[in-house]
């Protein structure tokens, strides 16, 4: 069994892993170190422009990063459609 999540659907994508791992999913998955969210233990880092020079560095180093995940989401889609529809 393979199975891949992806953060922005990890509410929706964690009871489904539980489910094909036949265990009772956490009632609510904890978020940790978020953007919004202001701790003492976390230093705030102000989020930098990055110029044209530096976006085409970017890209070229996170090209198969971006067809890795191009891939997991043909995966993820497919794994998601042999689910059987929950109760709504």
């Amino acid at each position: 069994m393979d199975f891949v999540f992806f953060v922005e659907t990890l509410g929706r994508d964690f009871p489904i892993l539980c489910k094909m791992l036949g265990i009772d999913p956490v009632p609510a998955f904890p978020r940790k170190n978020t953007r919004d969210e202001l701790r003492p233990d976390l230093e705030t880092v102000q989020e930098e422009v990055l110029d044209d020079e530096h976006l085409d560095l970017l890209k070229q180093n996170t090209e198969l990063d971006r067809i890795i995940y191009s891939l997991a989401q043909v995966r993820h889609a497919e794994v998601l459609r042999r689910q059987p529809p929950g109760p709504e």
